[in-house]
């Protein structure tokens, strides 16, 4: 097993955060849109067991939200095939994992789009199921992929047009136990995932006639694309200073075990690991190899980077060359450096990318016409919860 330094608190990774602020919403059947812990509700038909036949067998499922969305089904499957075909397929292009990856992020942010935009925002509580359902069946798909991407940064991966790519990504994130979280599973049964993976890979015309639902929530679909774009850029900028932080607290952390200063925590192999732990560990295998870091963070750039993609305009596409090259310059000088060192370094490192993320932030908020998407000022967390701090005091 590899080095295992304290875990870092949930709130350094973008997506955490913007899970803690969608969490706090109710759709318009009353449900959180994102149901962490159902075992909460005093009510028998909140969960069930897992009876399928893999990785989640035996695990708790949460069956209310389940039959909350498989009882709109057709409404879901309309609001993943309009997702789909706001993303037009190029011949350059294909119907590949990166593009996959992009129509699973659009529609992680609809309700966020939905709740700030300055025209006919939708209150709390008022969110239609159907959005809220697609929000919920797909939160796992893009960090699903990210993993993908990060195992594959040397292959091409992101550009891969095989046919059989739906159920890639469903025998990783079985393989990989990435249906598992803690006591609980995914609801999902495999015939369910694979329908909807699948759409993400067909090329959808958008027409009058189609998507009429979807169409009234998104009446400006180019605004939601813009938008998306934006909070992509975020997400990906988050990805990037998640992976160094980690991989530059390993670094520190190691150092300070060969010194004597510091005794990990002993891990059972057995341990029921959290989504975002076991995301983390399946990265920290791969970023501990220096030769991986510089191309892992360069292959989720390119993911985002082609503001074509999403209709947006040369003069409104943000650039990620100043966030790719201060992570690779921070990782290239952690290398090199003691713990004390590192532990300076990241903190000039984190002020730089929340730099990046506070220009990305307004860009965002400029293209909606609100503001306070996520709480001011960006920052990564409770600093005093800061692994850098966390650092500081066993120094």
């Amino acid at each position: 097993m590899f080095p295992l330094a304290p875990a870092y608190p949930n709130e350094d990774a973008f997506y955490c955060r913007f899970f803690t602020e969608v969490g706090s919403y109710l759709d318009a059947a009353n449900r959180r849109l994102h149901e962490v812990d159902f075992r909460a509700e005093e009510n028998e038909e909140a969960f069930s067991v897992c009876p399928f036949h893999d990785t989640r067998r035996g695990f708790l499922m949460n069956k209310a939200a389940l039959t909350q969305i498989t009882g709109e089904w057709p409404s879901v499957i309309e609001g993943i095939q309009f997702y789909t075909s706001l993303f037009g397929v190029k011949s350059e292009q294909g119907l590949n994992l990166a593009r996959a990856w992009r129509i699973s992020l659009a529609s992680m942010f609809a309700p966020l789009y939905l709740y700030k935009r300055s025209t006919a925002p939708y209150a709390n509580g008022s969110l239609p199921t159907p959005v809220s359902g697609v929000f919920k069946i797909m939160l796992d798909v893009p960090t699903t992929m990210d993993l993908m991407f990060m195992q594959g940064h040397n292959t091409g991966i992101a550009s891969a047009t095989d046919k059989t790519m739906p159920q890639q990504i469903q025998a990783f994130a079985d393989d990989n136990l990435i249906l598992l979280n803690g006591e609980y599973a995914c609801a999902g049964s495999p015939g369910l995932i694979d329908n909807v993976v699948s759409i993400l890979f067909e090329d959808r015309e958008s027409n009058p006639d189609q998507y009429s639902h979807f169409k009234e929530y998104f009446k400006d679909s180019q605004e939601f694309l813009a938008f998306a774009y934006y909070m992509t850029n975020q997400y990906v900028m988050g990805t990037m200073y998640l992976l160094s932080t980690m991989t530059s607290m390993e670094v520190a952390y190691r150092q300070l075990r060969e010194s004597g200063r510091y005794s990990p925590l002993v891990h059972d192999e057995n341990e029921k690991l959290s989504a975002y732990e076991r995301r983390r560990r399946i990265a920290l295998e791969i970023m501990q190899d220096p030769e991986n870091r510089e191309s892992v963070l360069q292959q989720f750039r390119k993911l985002a980077e082609d503001g074509s993609l999403w209709g947006i305009s040369a003069s409104t596409v943000l650039d990620l060359s100043g966030c790719f090259e201060r992570s690779v310059d921070f990782l290239k000088k952690v290398e090199i450096s003691d713990a004390r060192q590192i532990a300076e370094l990241h903190g000039l490192y984190q002020t730089e990318i929340e730099n990046h993320l506070i220009h990305a932030q307004r860009m965002a908020e400029s293209s909606i016409g609100t503001h306070a998407i996520f709480p001011v000022p960006v920052r990564f967390g409770n600093p005093r919860q800061n692994p850098v701090q966390l650092l500081r005091n066993m120094l």
